[in-house]
């Protein structure tokens, strides 16, 4: 049988536009002579679809929409992820469903068994749990359909163990192919962990085995795509691209399909998680143009660098606001970075904004450089980037990294403002991986190399520099790591050879800033625990690590 592995990036809550997707796919599969066309998971409503499953209005538009695809999708089958009403007066009122159909005939309907309950999974909050569902016989094959987690809890790869049942062990043993409808985000080492469990899953039963993943981004979260067949060996016959909408064949009678490349490795997959991100979410929000705040240092650079990958030189605006303690090599570099980019570059001195903001009030006292009129400069920076962005009708994108934003080294209503954290999950140590990754890939110095090697300041205060106030960004990236991606304590991560001050100084400071967090822009996950609804932290907390 020859299958259409087809991974499109549903706009969340566009049922037309969805479903205008999903047939345009199948007339293509038709006329490269596929049996059967396979989506992901939920991909007529978009995932996830979170509280719009909380409208009725919502849910009734996306069951007519289904029956609608089932009487005009004609002369190939068709099994694609929806949400359907629990029959049951008891639990939630809907299912996680698919429906495989045919010329106007359901041939099977099936529901998700496995409801994740975790990091930015929710699924309980709207689903019923359905029951594994019996194969289906389509061309002499009995099929076996499965969605998204409902493969996860198979053994095959190391994770606690989350659930009681196994819905693959149930069926698989009576099919001749599994499919898997999926939606499931990326974050560092997932593309690896998830060929590792589908692969495994292809051995043990020794059948082929599919999976079909969401592309693209939906607010905070990365689907990388990479739908991928594997034969009963565990090989790979076919698999779709990385981040992108795709379409691809394979035949289970032959093993053979057409293979896309993978990205180079971890560091590139970030890189492509990340443009898909800034790209997805400005364009699914009604933006084309980007605005962001140029200080001549390397956090800001990486952030104009991915913004113009995702949406074009000529849509990226570089604002450069010196103050009285800017390095003179900041204006040079600025400069430079957007000679290299491409892009627009305007300068705009705050100092006279400063000095007009001290005559106003004795509460500031410029001389004295404390908090209060470090703090006064970035947020006098941080207005005028949401003036650029409401002239414009662009977002403005602040340029925090995951350091920065765990220990609270940003302004609140200052250098935090914008719409999309794109920095917010990529560790400094990362963020200068990335910076020479797009040097290598450009082949010359697309972000001057004097931004990537100064020394990260503020600029808040005459020769300030990060280090005189934090430790070293290699420590504090790894304790933010083993603190939030690993929820170590202090004593284990000081158990690793950390140093005490130094751990207790940053997991402190993690602690004490999550009111800053919870006020910040979006951030693009692409750990396995990124600050922002994967990671619900009290506030006001008094529990010591």
């Amino acid at each position: 049988m020859k299958i259409a592995m087809v991974q499109r990036n549903p706009l969340v809550g566009d049922l037309q536009g969805n479903a205008a997707k999903i047939k345009e796919s199948c007339e293509k599969a038709r006329e490269l002579k596929a049996d059967l066309v396979v989506f992901s998971e939920l991909v007529l409503t978009g995932y996830p679809p979170l509280d719009l499953l909380e409208r009725e209005a919502f849910i009734q538009a996306t069951l007519r929409m289904k029956e609608q695809l089932i009487r005009e999708i004609h002369g190939i089958a068709v099994l694609f992820g929806y949400v359907a009403p629990n029959p049951s007066p008891e639990g939630p009122r809907l299912l996680n469903a698919a429906v495989l159909a045919e010329n106007g005939v359901i041939l099977g309907e099936f529901r998700k068994t496995l409801l994740p309950q975790y990091d930015v999974f929710d699924e309980c909050r709207y689903f019923a749990p359905g029951t594994p569902g019996a194969p289906v016989s389509y061309k002499g094959l009995r099929l076996g359909i499965t969605l998204c987690e409902d493969a996860w809890n198979t053994g095959h790869i190391p994770q606690e163990n989350r659930y009681a049942t196994d819905p693959v062990a149930a069926i698989a043993p009576c099919c001749d192919l599994l499919l898997n409808l999926s939606a499931s985000p990326f974050h560092v080492d997932k593309v690896a962990l998830r060929d590792r469990l589908f692969s495994g899953i292809a051995k043990a039963y020794g059948i082929p085995v599919i999976e079909v993943n969401q592309a693209g981004a939906n607010d905070t979260l990365v689907f990388d795509g990479l739908s991928t067949a594997y034969g009963p060996d565990g090989e790979v016959w076919a698999r779709a691209g990385a981040f992108g909408e795709d379409l691809v064949l394979v035949d289970t009678d032959s093993g053979k399909g057409d293979i896309r490349p993978l990205p180079e490795d971890g560091l590139d997959q970030i890189r492509l998680a990340l443009v898909t991100g800034i790209r997805d979410y400005l364009h699914k929000c009604g933006f084309s143009k980007a605005v962001v705040g140029s200080s001549g240092g390397i956090d800001s650079a990486l952030v104009l660098a991915l913004a113009v990958e995702a949406l074009g030189p000529e849509n990226v605006i570089s604002v450069f606001m010196p103050g009285p303690y800017t390095a003179a090599e900041n204006f040079e570099d600025t400069k430079k970075l957007a000679e290299n980019l491409n892009i627009r570059l305007d300068v705009l001195p705050i100092e006279e904004s400063m000095k007009a903001m001290a005559a106003s009030s004795p509460i500031f006292d410029i001389k004295s450089h404390g908090i209060t009129e470090q703090n006064l400069q970035a947020r006098i920076r941080g207005t005028f980037l949401m003036a650029y962005a409401n002239r414009y009708n662009a977002m403005a994108l602040p340029t925090g990294n995951k350091a920065e934003m765990a220990v609270g080294y940003s302004t609140l209503y200052g250098d935090m403002n914008g719409g999309l954290a794109v920095l917010g999950d990529v560790s400094k140590t990362r963020v200068w991986d990335l910076a020479r990754r797009i040097n290598e890939r450009a082949g010359f110095a697309r972000i001057p190399e004097r931004i990537i090697e100064k020394a990260p300041s503020a600029e808040l205060k005459p020769d300030q520099k990060d280090q005189d106030d934090l430790p070293p960004y290699e420590a504090v990236d790894a304790i933010v790591a083993l603190h939030v991606e690993e929820c170590e304590d202090a004593e284990a991560i000081i158990g690793r050879g950390y140093p005490e001050a130094f751990v207790r100084d940053v997991i402190r400071r993690i602690q004490y800033n999550e009111y800053k967090r919870q006020q910040a822009a979006p951030v693009i996950r692409i750990t396995s625990k990124a600050f922002g609804y994967g990671r619900r932290y009290p506030m006001a907390c008094r529990y010591s690590w």
